[in-house]
């Protein structure tokens, strides 16, 4: 049996303090807004490098997790997505969330990171919205000449 020399009184000291520095860490990445955008207007304006390194640590984790679930989304194949679609919307209709009319599934553009796999605009107010995009667009190009 192998016997190990007992911690010194500075390692013991440094492994509480390390104990307490990951519990402090897991306190405030706990406390922190889940989207990125208000993690990155928080990393802004944070009030120490530590307080910094652990919002960076946060994103990094919220993008990993998005890219990863994304991912997962994208692969299902089409009985998966029939279920999943079935399940968010059982009568198989849908509302849009530009005007607001009630329609078809069969009506919404495919969005597969999505987990009913439709968009949330319809068909038709994604083409006003494009049209408007371009126009706009065209706009610029003509203001910047």
């Amino acid at each position: 049996m192998t016997t190990y020399p007992a911690p010194t009184r500075a390692q013991r000291r440094a492994w509480a303090l390390k104990k307490q520095d990951d519990r402090a860490r897991a306190a405030y990445r706990n406390s922190l807004p889940q989207g990125i955008r208000r993690l990155e207007a928080l990393l802004a304006s944070a009030e120490s490098p530590w307080h910094a390194e652990v919002i960076q640590a946060r994103i990094a984790q919220v993008r990993e997790q998005t890219r990863y679930k994304i991912e997962r989304r994208r692969s299902r194949t089409p009985e998966q997505i029939a279920r999943d679609q079935a399940d968010v919307f059982p009568d198989g209709h849908q509302v849009c969330a530009g005007c607001g009319r009630r329609l078809p599934v069969s009506d919404f553009p495919r969005d597969l990171g999505r987990r009913s796999a439709t968009a949330r605009h319809c068909h038709d107010c994604r083409a006003e919205h494009l049209a408007a995009q371009a126009e706009r667009e065209n706009d610029a190009r003509i203001n910047n000449r």
